[in-house]
């Protein structure tokens, strides 16, 4: 098991041996934690119930439809340059606030 899901194991419900989902407050604490890790996150998947088998909505960060993304529109979204957020994270963070109060969990991806 890495480092961080070491440090948030007992906040999320663990659905494989080092594969975990949280409540939108404890994911991004986990993004926050890989930002100060220089870990870039490569995606989220979000979840209806903490069973994990439904997955509701999911961005990858990885995908070439996604390196493609407008600079114009994305400061617009996320409020900063996208050269400048190299790791997602306040982009993913975005991502969780703006579905924090709907009951979901969620699967932080990220550089191990």
């Amino acid at each position: 098991m890495d480092k961080i899901l070491e440090e948030f194991e007992n906040k999320g419900v663990r659905q494989g041996p080092d594969y975990y989902i949280f409540h939108g407050n404890e994911a991004i604490a986990v993004i926050e934690r890989c930002r100060e890790l220089n870990r870039k996150i490569y995606g989220i998947d979000v979840f209806r119930t903490e069973e994990g088998n439904e997955i509701v909505y999911y961005i990858d960060y990885t995908n070439i439809g996604y390196r493609d993304f407008d600079p114009a529109r994305y400061f617009d979204e996320f409020h900063i340059e996208k050269d400048k957020d190299v790791g997602h994270w306040e982009e993913a963070k975005q991502f969780i606030k703006d579905r924090i109060n709907s009951g979901y969990y969620f699967e932080v991806v990220y550089e191990k």
